[in-house]
C-alpha cells in the first residue's frame, strides 16, 4: 500500500521499528509495536555488518519468537477497534514485511507500507513546501504572557485554522521552553505533525504565533518562515500585571522537586545574560517560592527587552488588547471575516 493511500484513508497503523527510532519521528497516531528493542536492534545491526544476513536473520528470529504472543496480543488490541491494519518498519523490508505474512496467513487483513517510513518521510518533506506556500500566515504577535497561545486554542475551537507550532515542538520556545513538558520533539516528529494538520486545513490561511526560526530543538521550514514574515501580523498587547499572573498560574499545576530543579537550570543559564546578582537573587526567590517576582523580572530584564527589539520590524494590520482574551478572541475574528 502506498503513502497516499495510507494517509488519505482510515486505518490502524503499526510501526514495528524500535522505540528509539519511534520517538525520532513516525506516522501521526501510529502505535509503536516493536519487534525489537534498540539494544536488540543494535546488536542485529551488527551481526548484519560484520557476520551478514544469514546470521542477522537467525538472532532476529531468536529474539522476536520469544516475545510473539504478546506482539499478536497488541495488535490484537489496535484490530479490535474494526479498522484494517497497516504496518511499517523502516523502509518496508524484513521487519514489516514478516509480520504481515504472518498475520495474513492467521486470515488478518493486514497491509504493509510501500518503502515504509523512509517513504513516508519522503512524502512529507516533497509535499510541505507546497502545503505551506499555498496558505497565507497570519501571525499573533505579543509580548510573553499576552495569551497568544491561548488565543490560537480559542480560534480553533471556533472552527479557525489554528496551527499551534509550540505544541508541536513540545516546546514554549525560550530559555524555559520545556520546563514540565519533557524533551522537545525530534526534527521528523515536529514535520509529520505539521504536515498532518495543514492537510487537513481548508481555508486559504493559516494563523500562528509569532515564533523565531528555532522553536526547542526543531527548526521551522524555510518556506514557513518566509510566510510568517511577508503575513498578515497582528499584535496583542496586555498589561504587566495581567501577564504576570497568567505565567504563574501556567506554571503553578506544574510543580514539583524535578521542575523546580529545572527552572533553577534555566535561570542559572541566564548568569552571562543577566549577571551573578541578578542571577542570585532570582535563585533566592525561588527558594522563596515568591514566583510572581520571578516572572516580573524576567519579563521586565530579559523577555520584554528582547521582544521589543525584534517587533520593530513588522507592520501591523490590527493591534488589541488582550487583558481580556474572550474579547481579544471576537475582535480577531471580526478581522478575519471581515
Amino acid at each position: 500500500m502506498k503513502v497516499n493511500e495510507i494517509i488519505d484513508g482510515d486505518y490502524a497503523i503499526i510501526d514495528v521499528r524500535a522505540p528509539g527510532e519511534y520517538q525520532r519521528g513516525s506516522i501521526p497516531g501510529a502505535v509503536n509495536i516493536p519487534l525489537f528493542d534498540d539494544e536488540e536492534r543494535a546488536l542485529i545491526g551488527t551481526l548484519y555488518k560484520k557476520e551478514g544476513t544469514g546470521e542477522a536473520k537467525k538472532r532476529g528470529i531468536e529474539v522476536v519468537s520469544q516475545k510473539l504472543a504478546d506482539i499478536y496480543r497488541k495488535i490484537g488490541d489496535v484490530e479490535r477497534k474494526g479498522k484494517e491494519i497497516v504496518v511499517f518498519c523502516a523502509r518496508g523490508g524484513m521487519r514489516s514485511g514478516s509480520l504481515v505474512q504472518l498475520l495474513s496467513s492467521l486470515g488478518h487483513r493486514v497491509h504493509q507500507l510501500e518503502g515504509g517510513y523512509k517513504q513516508y518521510r519522503r512524502y512529507v518533506l516533497e509535499s510541505l513546501d507546497d502545503l505551506i506556500g499555498s496558505k497565507r500566515v497570519v501571525v499573533i504577535h505579543g509580548n510573553t504572557g499576552s495569551g497568544k497561545t491561548e488565543l490560537l486554542k480559542m480560534l480553533q475551537g471556533r472552527g479557525f485554522p489554528s496551527v499551534d507550532l509550540e505544541d508541536m515542538a513540545n516546546s514554549r520556545g525560550s530559555i524555559f521552553g520545556t520546563v514540565g513538558l519533557g524533551a522537545s520533539r525530534y526534527q521528523k516528529a515536529f514535520e509529520a505533525l505539521l504536515f498532518d494538520r495543514l492537510r487537513g486545513v481548508e481555508k486559504d490561511y493559516i494563523i500562528v504565533e509569532s515564533e523565531s526560526p528555532r522553536l526547542g530543538r526543531v527548526y521551522l521550514p524555510n518556506k514557513l518562515v518566509e510566510g510568517m514574515k511577508a503575513g498578515v501580523h497582528i499584535l496583542v498587547e496586555c498589561s504587566l500585571e495581567k501577564r504576570v499572573r497568567r505565567i504563574v498560574d501556567e506554571y503553578a499545576g506544574l510543580r514539583g522537586d524535578d521542575v523546580l530543579e529545572e527552572i533553577r537550570d534555566s535561570i542559572i543559564r541566564l548568569k552571562g545574560e543577566l549577571g551573578k546578582r541578578k542571577t542570585d537573587t532570582l535563585l533566592a526567590l525561588l527558594d522563596l517560592n515568591d514566583y510572581d517576582q520571578i516572572v516580573r523580572i524576567l519579563l521586565e530584564e530579559h523577555y520584554d527587552p528582547k521582544y521589543d527589539y525584534s517587533e520593530k520590524r513588522y507592520d501591523f494590520s490590527l493591534k488589541l488588547r488582550s487583558d481580556n482574551l474572550e474579547e481579544c478572541a471576537k475582535n480577531i475574528v471580526e478581522f478575519l471575516e471581515g
